[in-house]
């Protein structure tokens, strides 16, 4: 609940913006004074509508990285690791996977101590189309 403080007019309106956490957004305007009511739709099976990285944990990693992501549709995943030279040092290929959380593992047995970026890429499963990417930085020590 609101309180406004100042002279008595009905020519006084809010605008209400909310957002939830998948990004979408409903706006509310009231007509003077009277209440706000508004309601954010999600899409039907409460799945992400973009691609989100969850958390990178650990970070910096002594034993196994888990990378967990949310996907807003049916993808093929590819998860790719570089070096600071931009070589790529690691590449999983995840499969098709459905909308929604997911994860994946790196063994840090395989790396050597350093800093990395990591690259998680999305391809359409009929065509190969390239889309959504989102990349991060991680840090291996031994």
């Amino acid at each position: 609940m609101w309180t406004v403080n100042g002279p008595a007019s009905d020519s006084v309106s809010f605008k209400v913006v909310a957002r939830d956490h998948a990004g979408n957004v409903a706006v509310a305007i009231s007509e003077g004074l009277g209440g706000i009511t508004g309601t954010v739709a999600v899409n039907d099976a409460g799945s992400p509508n973009r691609l989100e990285i969850r958390s990178v944990a650990p970070n910096p990693a002594r034993g196994t990285l888990v990378v967990e992501f949310d996907r807003p549709g049916r993808d093929r995943v590819v998860l790719d690791l570089y070096d600071l030279q931009g070589r790529v040092v690691a590449t999983r290929g995840l499969g098709v996977q459905t909308a929604g959380p997911q994860y994946a593992t790196f063994a840090r047995e395989a790396l050597a101590s350093g800093l990395y970026v990591y690259r998680l890429r999305l391809e359409d499963p009929a065509t190969g189309k390239a889309g959504p990417t989102l990349s991060g930085k991680m840090m291996v020590v031994q």
